[in-house]
């Protein structure tokens, strides 16, 4: 039995569905990211799970049983909002422990020493770093022993460095009390980076779900090929196994026939010598050091191609260079009947 299960969830705000139909489910002890841009219904989910807005259709279930019009306290369900929400007039340990029972109290001692936070535990909320916060808020949503946790773009506050520190450790914790998590976010990396499982919502639907590595190698559209890791889109004519593009011949991942549409990713196009080296001959039209790695901008065939290249490459803004796809490309579905462009324009 699924630990949460969500039942054709839709949701109207004024004119417009928010959620349009949205099916999922949560295993015990799995972490679940939802992930998409701005705009897709990622937060109005959440809402829903926690019990603080109604569905307009569509069921709520935890353990099999319809929680779809309890209220949020009878739910057992934790969140950890994007803003925290820690009360500033309480203590570390003040707000890890509101509203438990005194033989609860116990699990505030073990969370606070799970998380490091036994050093802060009589400061207030102002007098600790966002990392430190983060943690708090955590602390807090697990002590009453929720079967779930929703986390709600909860390190977006933060700087890159604490914001991979932050989440590897939230990873750790959850796992270490087996606590299930469904988080919503709109960076892709962390998604990727953090969940057993992966959910695309688009427009107030789940356009993909599976593990991460799956739906980063194996987007069925052109949306998820470019949200997720932003790749190249290649317009190319199919004959079975292989297609001719702008990129040269190459390898599909299926076989197909006639006018298709490949993500090719970035990582997977090599960049050789004009002179000495295979597949086609392209240009550089602008060049990122990133430290370790390059950015590269490459013309062929009339179309503008993104390349994660070695950062030791020489090659500058104007220089010849030849290029060939050394991975096959994926065939994807169109969405509609219109050919998107080829080249890459990163969704955001």
């Amino acid at each position: 039995m699924k630990l949460l299960e969500l039942e054709d969830l839709w949701k109207r705000r004024g004119r417009e569905w928010v959620l349009r139909g949205v099916s999922l489910g949560l295993a015990p002890g799995e972490l679940l990211a939802v992930v998409g841009p701005s705009g897709s219904g990622k937060t109005t989910l959440l809402r829903l799970i926690a019990g603080l807005e109604p569905p307009d259709r569509g069921r709520v279930r935890l353990l099999g049983r319809d929680v779809t019009r309890l209220p949020p306290e009878r739910r057992g369900i934790g969140f950890v909002f994007q803003d925290l929400a820690l009360f500033p007039h309480l203590t570390v340990y003040e707000n890890v422990a509101f509203g438990l029972r005194k033989e609860e109290r116990d699990r505030v001692e073990y969370l606070l020493d799970l998380l490091g936070l036994v050093a802060f535990r009589d400061r207030y909320p102002d007098r600790l770093s966002g990392g430190q916060q983060q943690r708090v808020a955590l602390a807090r949503a697990l002590a009453p022993g929720p079967r779930v946790v929703l986390l709600d773009e909860p390190f977006s506050s933060l700087d890159a460095g604490l914001r991979e520190r932050t989440r590897e450790e939230v990873a750790r914790v959850l796992r270490a009390t087996g606590t299930a998590a469904l988080l919503v976010t709109h960076d892709q990396e962390e998604a990727l980076a953090l969940a057993d499982r992966l959910a695309v919502l688009h427009q107030g639907r789940i356009v993909q779900e599976g593990t991460p590595e799956e739906v980063y190698r194996r987007p069925r559209t052109a949306f998820v090929a470019q949200f997720l890791g932003g790749a190249n889109l290649v317009l190319g004519e199919a004959s079975g196994e292989e297609a001719n593009t702008p990129l040269g011949r190459v390898r599909l991942d299926r076989p197909a026939r006639g006018r298709v549409v490949l993500a090719v990713r970035p990582e997977h196009i090599e960049v050789a010598d004009p002179e000495r080296g295979p597949g086609v001959p392209a240009r550089v039209v602008a060049r990122a050091f990133k430290g370790h790695d390059l950015t590269l901008v490459l013309e062929a065939g009339g179309r503008r191609f993104r390349v994660q290249a070695d950062y030791r490459l020489p090659w500058k803004e104007g220089d010849g260079v030849r290029v060939r796809v050394r991975e096959p490309a994926v065939v994807l579905e169109l969405e509609d009947k219109a050919l998107p462009e080829s080249g890459y324009s990163p969704y955001t």
